[in-house]
């Protein structure tokens, strides 16, 4: 997986999927993973940041324990496990 500073340098554009606002990878807001995310489509990879700033995901999950980091969108704050979609 790449990691955050080659996103960030590829200058992409992406679009929040819930306020549908754009915005660029080095805008992303990160937040504490929790332990133990349930969810109801669980052979969907989830995508996080782990402490090394590298982007993580397959069937791994974040945890906080680790020091890992959930994407959120720096408008709504609305955490994106399977990440962004890029905008048009």
């Amino acid at each position: 997986m790449a990691t955050l500073k080659e996103v960030i340098e590829q200058d992409q554009t992406f679009q929040c999927d819930s306020c549908k606002k754009i915005f660029k990878a080095r805008d992303v807001v990160f937040e504490d993973a929790i332990d133990n995310i349930k969810i109801l489509t669980p052979l969907r990879p989830f995508l996080y940041l782990d402490k090394n700033n590298k982007i993580m995901g397959g069937s791994e999950q974040p945890s906080k324990e680790k020091g890992d980091k959930v994407l959120c969108c720096p408008h709504c704050k609305q955490v994106h496990l399977y990440g962004f979609d890029l905008s048009k």
